[in-house]
């Protein structure tokens, strides 16, 4: 006799299966259900201890780049990209096809410029605040950042 397993709806299983329907929404263009599913996925793995980082980030890269692109949902946004960077200031974990040092800290620095580009968008102080210790920009230099890709 076969038994089947069942998983509890916070499993990370689930996480597993939200992210492989998101990713399959966002081939085919439903966008909107790709955020909600990386979103549930996100939900879930936060929710356990021992997450790899990488695992938390790429999801919030994912809901950030879609909703980037499409729906400027600025808020959305600042939350997703906020929750990047924090785990990317934790992340330990050597990335093998790069200098470690040397790809982490461009890393970071995307995620400095996307938030301050977030910032920005939202006519927020943080963008002036994270911006002062680089120098004064002015706004041909602001154009500059703007047009960066700043989240992939």
């Amino acid at each position: 006799m076969m038994m089947m397993k069942c998983y509890s709806p916070t499993s990370i299983q689930y996480a597993t299966y939200y992210t492989s329907l998101a990713d399959v929404y966002k081939v085919i263009e439903d966008y909107d259900n790709a955020i909600d599913n990386y979103i549930n996925a996100l939900n879930i793995r936060t929710q356990h201890f021992g997450i790899p980082h990488s695992l938390i980030i790429s999801l919030c890269e994912e809901i950030v780049e879609i909703d980037f692109l499409l729906h400027r949902n600025y808020e959305r946004q600042l939350k997703y990209q906020l929750m990047k960077h924090e785990h990317l200031l934790r992340d330990e974990t050597e990335d093998v096809r790069h200098n470690h040092t040397t790809y982490h800290k461009e890393e970071l620095g995307k995620s400095h410029a996307a938030l301050t580009y977030i910032y920005i968008k939202m006519d927020q102080q943080q963008a002036v605040d994270l911006l002062q210790p680089i120098g004064k920009l002015d706004s041909s230099e602001i154009c500059i950042i703007e047009s960066i890709e700043v989240l992939k």
